[in-house]
């Protein structure tokens, strides 16, 4: 039997009163990846080719909020209020890893309080110098005019208590090369300085470095991880000086994807899966590789796992050069 026109009313009214009161789901909301850092960095670069992949190949809405300060810290304390409802993501370093270390009092644990989606891969460091200000072209020509005139260089850097400022203290100490540091909040600034030859030296992510050394406005002296980089093979290992005390030297700078703590677990393997499809393509491995980016992918325990070893590893180099909040 047809049912009445009132009935009909009735029930769309109860439907529509159901609707008005049921939460929003995950999917029903754009995804949105914390980057806890300035704009044209590697972690900045990574989350915004993800936000545009994930919209181009899976049909997925994404944006990224840029919240940079205290080597990534005010960031992930921003992060830590969102909703664990599955549209909840950031794209973090290592330097969040160290922060940690030097930041006291921060409301989170970044291997406790935070779910790790998946292991992203990692970028070298690059120094590089002001051909106006210094006419080293080698990193052993640097360290001996550091040690000519003490102080009289200067460097920037990404942030204070960042991978890349870990790195170039850790450099310090092993050499002897006695250069002032200059904090930045973010690599792009430190690099437009560097650029106007505010500062003798820079050390910062290879996508912000790069294509300033590969046009000649800067000088390639040397990346940091323990290898020289495909995307830069020109530019010495740091671990190549003749300095004896930098022999073995290495610090990588690695980049992960971590969900809000109770994200579903569907909703971080959906995720998981997506970005993985999305980074194995050639073409995409090809774009990033050219940026200095060497894609690795790997799963939410390598991911935990490389945030449990750093926190160890940096430690007692945290302590040695005694690196402060500043």
């Amino acid at each position: 039997m047809r049912p009445s026109t009132p009935r009909i009313l009735l029930s769309l009214a109860l439907s529509a009163a159901c609707l008005a009161g049921a939460p929003v789901s995950a999917q029903d909301k754009p995804a949105r990846f914390m980057v806890s850092f300035t704009t044209g960095g590697t972690a900045d670069t990574l989350a915004r080719f993800i936000a545009q992949k994930l919209g181009e190949v899976k049909g997925v809405q994404a944006v990224v909020e840029n919240r940079g300060g205290a080597g990534g810290t005010v960031g992930l304390e921003t992060f830590k209020t969102w909703p664990a409802d599955g549209s909840s993501y950031a794209v973090i370093a290592n330097t969040q890893v160290i922060s940690q270390l030097i930041y006291p009092r921060l409301s989170y644990d970044m291997a406790r309080d935070f779910e790790p989606v998946l292991f992203l891969g990692a970028s070298p460091m690059v120094i590089a110098a002001q051909p106006s200000r210094i006419s080293a072209t080698s990193l052993d020509q640097v360290i001996a005019q550091a040690k000519a005139a003490p102080g009289k260089l200067v460097y920037g850097e990404c942030a204070p208590g960042s991978a890349h400022h870990l790195a170039m203290e850790l450099l310090k100490l092993r050499s002897g090369a006695d250069i002032r540091h200059i904090p930045y909040k973010g690599c792009s600034q430190s690099v437009t300085d560097a650029l106007a030859g505010q500062i003798d030296l820079v050390i910062a992510s290879a996508p912000a470095v790069l294509p300033h050394v590969r046009s000649g406005k800067l000088v390639g002296i040397a990346v940091t991880g323990a290898t020289r980089s495909p995307a830069a093979p020109t530019i010495a290992a740091v671990a190549e000086s003749s300095a004896a005390g930098l022999k073995g030297f290495a610090v990588d700078n690695w980049y992960g994807i971590i969900a809000a703590s109770g994200t579903p677990r569907a909703a971080l393997a959906k995720m998981e899966a997506d970005v993985r499809e999305i980074m194995a393509r050639p073409e995409v491995l090809d774009r990033l590789a050219k940026a200095g980016i060497d894609v690795t992918l790997a799963g939410p325990a390598e991911l935990r796992a490389a945030v449990v070893q750093d926190l160890k590893v940096f430690l007692p180099i945290v302590q040695a050069a005694q690196l402060k909040p500043n």
